[in-house]
């Protein structure tokens, strides 16, 4: 399986709506549709508005898999590689497509020798898997704990000995 990432344009917005809605909408599942819908909206109008705000250079990225759309990525270069926000749909999950990803960055870092950042909320299954491919926990708040994996960890990426 190919996978790559490519940048996010408004062609996109359809797909990284869904993903976003899928992935919040529990939280307002109990309210009439209209009302969850306003709501959904406001929030994905409000990530986005942070994480401009707080990662100016972030960039807005689409996962693919054989050519199809099956992930967002929200990476931030400007420093140490920080990834910003990272989800795969629902239907492409299991499939290796985020360990994939995981290791095409850890490949990155190692070739410009920086650090590859995260931060994920504690009860995320994604901090298992974060974890295998060497990523460390270096601090935790009550809403994310934040991860680093180095290049000098011992934890190499398949893909960049």
């Amino acid at each position: 399986m190919n996978v790559d990432w490519v940048e996010a344009g408004p062609e996109d917005r359809t797909f990284l709506r869904a993903l976003f809605d899928e992935r919040r909408g529990a939280m307002f599942a109990a309210l009439p549709g209209e009302m969850q819908e306003s709501l959904l909206e406001m929030q994905w109008r409000a990530r986005e508005a942070g994480y401009r705000q707080v990662r100016p250079f972030a960039r807005w990225l689409v996962v693919r898999a054989d050519g199809e759309r099956a992930g967002e990525l929200v990476l931030d270069e400007s420093g140490p590689i920080h990834i910003v926000d990272f989800a795969i749909a629902p239907q492409a999950r299991r499939r290796g497509i985020g360990t994939a990803v995981l290791q095409r960055l850890q490949g990155i870092a190692e070739e410009r020798n920086q650090f590859l950042t995260l931060e994920v909320e504690p009860e995320s299954a994604a901090r298992s898997l974060y974890a295998r491919l060497g990523f460390v926990e270096i601090g935790a708040s009550e809403v994310h704990v934040a991860m680093s994996w180095s290049p000098d960890s011992g934890t190499k990426s398949p893909n960049h000995t």
